[in-house]
């Protein structure tokens, strides 16, 4: 049940994951970068 929920959450709301991957990705370049 809950991970029905949990796709339904994801469907409608992609750009939320889209923007924690980047900023996960931009956060892994910065420590790198230090």
């Amino acid at each position: 049940m809950s991970s029905t929920v949990y796709q339904l959450y994801i469907r409608s709301h992609p750009t939320c994951l889209q923007i924690r991957s980047i900023v996960d990705h931009l956060s892994t370049q910065r420590i790198l970068q230090t």
